[in-house]
């Protein structure tokens, strides 16, 4: 515990050390959430995929051939069924590929 001055008070601090967990222990099972968040984040993480550059590039590709999701200055920008329309293509290119 140290002690500092400040104006005319006296402040305490003390300080607080933070540990890792180890290689071996997941960060999931040393956190606060309830068993059932824990469980959902694990499998997230089990079910995740690192993308590949083929997979990138095909992403790419087919996102540029879409102009609604990224230039905002054609009309179809501001369409949400167009660009969830869009979307939906990504997303169905994309699972096929995979």
């Amino acid at each position: 515990m140290s002690k500092r001055r400040c104006r005319d008070r006296t402040i305490q601090s003390t300080s607080t050390s933070f540990s890792r967990p180890s290689s071996s222990q997941s960060f999931y099972s040393q956190s606060s959430y309830p068993e059932h968040l824990q469980q959902k984040l694990i499998n997230r993480q089990a079910t995740s995929r690192k993308w590949s550059t083929d997979d990138i590039n095909t992403f790419l590709s087919v996102y540029e051939e879409h102009p609604c999701l990224w230039n905002y200055k054609v009309l179809s920008f501001k369409d949400r069924i167009q660009r969830d329309a869009a979307l939906k293509k990504i997303v169905e290119v994309i699972s096929h590929t995979a």
